[in-house]
């Protein structure tokens, strides 16, 4: 009787140890909850990178509004630049 509690007890304490082993490498290898550290932004990176883009985009607009603005006075103008080189 002795016995068969002693060898219980031994194999309850060996499948913790092996279930807890198990589910630590699990844990480990988990790439999709847990990135690398390589592949972390970080906050200051993600802000300055959205400034750059934002600041990309605002010069954009302007270069098409002034384009904008430019096409607007030819089509006033009836196009008289265009006018006159055909002219020559």
């Amino acid at each position: 009787m002795d016995t068969t509690i002693y060898i219980g007890g031994l194999l309850t304490i060996v499948g913790l140890v092996v279930g807890c082993y198990v589910w630590c490498s699990r844990h480990i290898n988990n790439r999709k909850k847990h990135p690398c550290a390589d592949d972390l932004v970080y906050k200051g990176v993600c802000e300055s990178e959205r400034r750059r883009l934002e600041d990309c985009m605002e010069n954009g607009l302007k270069n098409v509004d002034m384009r904008l603005s430019e096409l607007k006075s030819d089509v006033k103008d009836g196009f008289k630049e265009v006018k006159e080189l055909i002219a020559r």
